[in-house]
C-alpha cells in the first residue's frame, strides 16, 4: 500500500548512469571493481550494477574485496588490494559513514585515487561535512533526480521547493 515514485524492480536496473560513466571515463571503466560487503542485501544491487555495467562497457576485475559491513579495524589492506588489482573505478553502494570514510582515507594514504561510483545517499550533507581533506573528491553518485541546488536552472525543482516551503 505505497506508491514508490522511483521503483527499484528486481528484474532490471536503469543504467543510464553507467553509460554516462563509460563515456566520461572510458579508461577507468575498463578496470572497474565492486566493493563487496558481508551485508547480503547489498549484494543484490551490486550484482545488478555489475551486470548492467558490462552492457555499458565496464570490464570488471576480480579484486575479491569484501569488507565487514559492521566495520574493520584497518581499511588499508582493502585499499591496497584494490590498488594492487589495478582498479581505476570502484562501485560502492555503501552510505556515508565509517566504512566509506575509512576506506577513502586509507586509499588517500596510499596515494591511490580511483573514481568511486556510489549511490545517491552519498550525495548529501554528511559526506560534504566529512570531506574537508578532499578524500571524497573522486566520488560520483548514481542519481535519478535533479539536485535541489539546481532550482535556478530547473523550474520543476524550484516549484517543488516552493511547495515544500509553503507547506511549512
Amino acid at each position: 500500500e505505497m506508491y514508490q515514485p522511483a521503483p527499484n524492480p528486481d528484474d532490471y536496473l536503469p543504467a543510464s548512469d553507467l553509460f554516462q560513466m563509460a563515456k566520461l571515463f572510458p579508461q577507468a571503466v575498463k578496470a572497474a571493481a565492486p566493493l563487496n560487503t558481508t551485508l547480503s542485501a547489498s549484494q543484490v544491487s551490486i550484482n545488478k550494477v555489475v551486470q548492467a555495467g558490462a552492457k555499458a562497457g565496464f570490464k570488471w576485475l576480480d579484486c575479491n574485496v569484501t569488507v565487514n559491513f559492521l566495520g574493520e579495524p584497518d581499511y588499508t589492506p582493502f585499499a591496497q588490494q584494490f590498488k594492487s588489482c589495478g582498479a581505476k573505478l570502484i562501485f560502492s553502494n555503501q552510505p556515508p559513514g565509517p566504512l566509506t570514510y575509512n576506506l577513502l582515507t586509507a586509499m588517500a594514504h596510499l596515494d591511490y585515487h580511483p573514481i568511486i561510483l556510489g549511490e545517491a545517499d552519498v550525495y548529501g550533507v554528511a559526506m560534504a561535512q566529512w570531506n574537508t581533506a578532499g578524500f571524497g573528491n573522486n566520488v560520483y553518485v548514481r542519481q535519478a533526480f535533479q539536485p535541489l541546488e539546481n532550482a535556478s536552472a530547473v523550474p520543476a525543482v524550484q516549484q517543488y521547493l516552493d511547495i515544500v516551503h509553503a507547506s511549512g
